[in-house]
């Protein structure tokens, strides 16, 4: 996922591997490019028919991009002051 750069427009989620940890967080997350804008984290969560196996709707967030370090943690470029 690091080295992944989505064309204008275009994105790619993968599977959330921290979902079993979270009922709450996004099933998918990923990253897309969107033109004028730039990369933006993108987030996916699968909503079910109730009771059923059934997909109802899936809903799509996008929030500003933070790169990830080599360990996959959100890097910070503000001053700690």
């Amino acid at each position: 996922m690091a080295n992944f750069v989505p064309k204008p427009n275009t994105g790619r989620v993968w599977p959330n591997k921290y979902r079993k940890e979270n009922e709450k967080a996004p099933h998918y997350k990923g990253n897309a490019m969107i033109e004028g804008v730039g990369m933006r984290d993108m987030a996916m969560w699968v909503n079910y028919v109730e009771g059923t196996k059934d997909v109802k709707d899936v809903a799509v967030k996008f929030s500003d991009y933070k790169p990830k370090d080599a360990n996959g943690n959100g890097t910070n470029d503000e001053v700690p002051f």
